[in-house]
């Protein structure tokens, strides 16, 4: 039976990392599968999750596959959700590990995580929502009218728009959209696409995550600049 990662494979892996001061090559096509036997598989994988779901939900909320303990009852779902102190999110190790020591409320339970939640709350207005379908409505349209009949959906919409947005919204400076975009997927894959430990997929996410935190270092760097030469109020995002 294979083993999943949390805790004792990503403690592991985290003492033996060996960071080198130079970066290496991103290349995110190498986490790719490709192929019709590829796509067969992910297929038949999905068939058999959606089936097994259906007869759990109806005969056995609980049972045991691939490793994980998979919950599919509406009541039993929420009474774990409930008991943070006995169910921990499993993210809070590798989350750290990619910000450096900063971590997110995905990965913490409780207090802590409540804490950040009403920070965000804060920062996101209700107005938000409206103002990101907006731009996206104007990147799609712009994508689209500049493809000459031919887009690919996942590269050019699905990747494209929202790191178009993201950069805009926090202020971030990239030359390299697609690249950002690639980093975001490669962090997102080692966190919640990964529950075995893939070397590989360690590998692109912690190498995307040091992508990111220098633009997001830069952002921070140049923000705090403008508030000290008076140009820009606390709280607000430099561009």
């Amino acid at each position: 039976m294979p083993q999943v990662k949390y805790f004792g494979a990503v403690r592991s892996a985290q003492k033996a990392q060996q960071t080198s001061p130079k970066l290496e090559p991103f290349d995110f096509s190498v986490l790719g599968s490709s192929g019709r036997l590829a796509q067969l598989a992910g297929a038949c994988t999905q068939k058999v999750l959606l089936g097994a779901y259906a007869l759990s939900r109806r005969y056995r909320p609980i049972f045991s596959l691939a490793g994980f303990r998979h919950v599919t009852g509406a009541a039993q779902v929420r009474d774990i959700l409930l008991r943070s102190g006995d169910f921990q999110v499993p993210f809070g190790p590798e989350m750290a590990e990619l910000g450096q020591g900063a971590t997110f409320m995905l990965g913490l339970d409780g207090p802590d995580h409540d804490r950040l939640r009403a920070i965000l709350a804060d920062v996101m207005s209700s107005n938000d929502a409206g103002k990101f379908a907006e731009m996206s409505r104007d990147f799609s349209t712009a994508l689209l009218e500049s493809s000459k009949g031919e887009i690919d959906v996942i590269g050019d919409l699905f990747k494209r728009v929202p790191g178009e947005i993201c950069l805009r919204w926090f202020g971030f400076t990239c030359d390299d959209v697609d690249g950002f975009g690639d980093w975001t997927l490669a962090v997102s894959a080692l966190l919640f696409g990964d529950p075995y430990g893939k070397p590989e997929i360690r590998r692109m996410g912690l190498n995307g995550a040091r992508r990111l935190l220098i633009v997001i270092d830069d952002a921070i760097a140049r923000t705090r600049r403008h508030i000290r030469s008076g140009h820009l109020q606390a709280g607000q995002g430099a561009t």
